[in-house]
């Protein structure tokens, strides 16, 4: 929901929320739920009536007083991982965003096996970092930024790369916001030294070879817990 929203505000939910609701939950008329404005503000509400729209479902709540949200991390953690399946990069949004990461931004290398990002893929990749979000119980949905290069993302830190020729972790991502999880081939020594160049600190997760998506939540878990 996008803020402000108010005590006894009663509003009309969007359709995919009302489906979720209605259709999956089953929730009838005069149960309770928790409307999130976005911002880290939940406001307990009650469902007032749900209608059918053609192939839609439309429900209407009322809201109560607002607070805080308490499921939102503590730390703020910005990802920045370079692409290769789709699919694995699907359930990576999944899991950071229940570990309460606060963004993540899909990154092209030099060793990246994707490229093309349609409209369409990146609105399914929203979609699945709110939802998510959601069923993390958080106030504040994983962001997921547009595609870029390593470069400028890099230029944005400093922060945490990494990479197997790094030093051992020993908890080096508990002080750090920004973390840079590389292709399974690795970065090249170049973007190594390029990292290095921008204040950035290179670590490693230990001597196993991980996935992608292994090594990002492993890096989330130590950095929000």
């Amino acid at each position: 929901m996008d803020p402000p929203l108010n005590c006894g505000q009663r509003l009309v939910l969007s359709p995919s929320d009302s489906h979720h609701l209605v259709r999956v939950l089953r929730l009838l008329p005069g149960g309770a739920l928790v409307v999130s404005d976005g911002s880290g503000t939940d406001y307990p509400a009650i469902l007032l009536s749900s209608e059918k729209r053609g192939r839609e479902v439309q429900a209407m709540v009322e809201l109560g007083a607002g607070a805080p949200n308490e499921a939102d991390a503590v730390r703020s953690l910005h990802l920045g991982v370079v692409l290769g399946s789709f699919d694995r990069f699907e359930r990576l949004l999944e899991q950071v965003a229940e570990l309460g990461a606060r963004s993540v931004v899909p990154l092209i290398s030099e060793r990246c096996q994707s490229r093309e990002v349609s409209a369409a893929k990146f609105e399914r990749w929203q979609r699945i970092a709110v939802e998510g979000s959601q069923l993390a119980g958080r106030g504040r949905p994983l962001q997921v930024l547009s595609v870029g290069p390593l470069e400028a993302y890099l230029a944005e830190g400093p922060g945490v790369l990494l990479h197997q020729s790094g030093a051992p972790l020993e908890g080096a991502l508990q002080v750090v916001q920004r973390v840079a999880v590389g292709p399974e081939g690795g970065f090249t020594d170049a973007e190594v030294a390029r990292a290095l160049d921008c204040g950035w600190v290179c670590c490693s997760l230990g001597s196993r070879n991980l996935r992608v998506e292994t090594a990002a939540l492993v890096a989330a878990a130590l950095c929000l817990t």
